[in-house]
């Protein structure tokens, strides 16, 4: 048995006194432990459907008293690279806003219901301060009159429908694109726009046939059919015949360009009367002709 006043400590204090001495143990103990305990308590109120109503109720209690506040309102829109006519429609799409909490702002919601005007391809929302939100536009550039169901609609260079276009005469600038497909494919029908060179004046229309090629109504009721493929290259060939052979200056209902290398002109009933009594004119001169010589 050990004396009274023996200074060796106890077994089991110097256990613990060693113990105590690793990182690990202070660790678990002065920092997981206490950790353990926070979560488990957290655990057990989140658990408590009291707990969890009161909690709520006093954040949106908060949260209103914060969106109340007269400093976080809206005061002002400044809209950026707009006309006067989109700048007003963008406040008018906005009207909402001014007076609205900064707080509360869904910029993603906002950037939408802008996007959705027909002139604006694409919108920047942004919080320049508290009282200020400011808004960055681009818009659609109308580069085509769209015939649908009858109606002229303004596209632009995409085939993204901008506004109706009311009377196809108030865009006279504009080529006139009409079909199934035609506002897809408007991107070909202004290609050959900008290729018709001699042809542009007598130019009254793009038709989009069958979703997959192009016919240019010409003055006259004319028609020239061009390739499904590469029709810039048909248009081309035309004018080259135009050039040599003037023949959209003739007689002509249309002329098929389908096959390049084989272009086929249709006349009209008078263009195939006269051209009946050209080739009676010189049967009638080679008869007579030969009558000569057998005389």
């Amino acid at each position: 048995m050990r004396a009274l006043n023996d200074p060796a400590p106890a077994p089991l204090r110097y256990r613990l006194a060693r113990l105590w001495r690793r990182r690990s143990v202070r660790r678990a103990a002065t920092v997981q432990a206490p950790a353990l305990a926070l979560a488990a308590f957290a655990a057990m109120l989140a658990s408590d459907p009291g707990v969890h109503a009161a909690l709520g109720a006093q954040a949106q209690a908060v949260r209103a008293a914060l969106t109340a506040r007269p400093e976080f309102a809206i005061r002002r829109i400044e809209v950026e690279g707009a006309g006067p006519m989109v700048e007003a429609e963008v406040l008018a799409v906005l009207g909402d806003v001014l007076g609205a909490s900064s707080i509360d702002l869904d910029v993603a919601a906002l950037r939408r219901r802008i996007e959705g005007l027909g002139w604006v391809e694409s919108a920047r929302v942004a919080l320049d301060a508290r009282e200020a939100l400011r808004i960055a536009v681009v818009e659609r550039v109308a580069a085509a009159v769209w015939r649908r169901d009858g109606e002229p609609y303004l596209i632009d260079a995409k085939g993204a429908e901008i506004t109706p276009a009311f009377a196809r005469a108030d865009h006279p600038d504009l080529p006139l694109v009409i079909g199934d497909g035609a506002a897809a494919a408007v991107a070909e029908a202004l290609a050959l726009h900008r290729a018709a060179g001699p042809l542009a004046p007598r130019i009254r229309g793009f038709v989009r046939v069958g979703a997959r090629r192009w016919d240019v109504a010409l003055a006259g009721d004319v028609t020239l059919m061009l390739p499904e493929t590469d029709p810039v290259a048909g248009l081309e060939a035309a004018l080259a015949l135009q050039k040599r052979k003037r023949v959209f200056d003739r007689d002509v209902v249309a002329l098929d360009m389908r096959l390049p290398e084989r272009p086929t002109l249709r006349l009209t009933e008078r263009g195939v009367a006269a051209l009946a009594e050209k080739d009676a004119a010189r049967e009638a001169a080679r008869k007579a002709a030969r009558r000569e010589r057998g005389a």
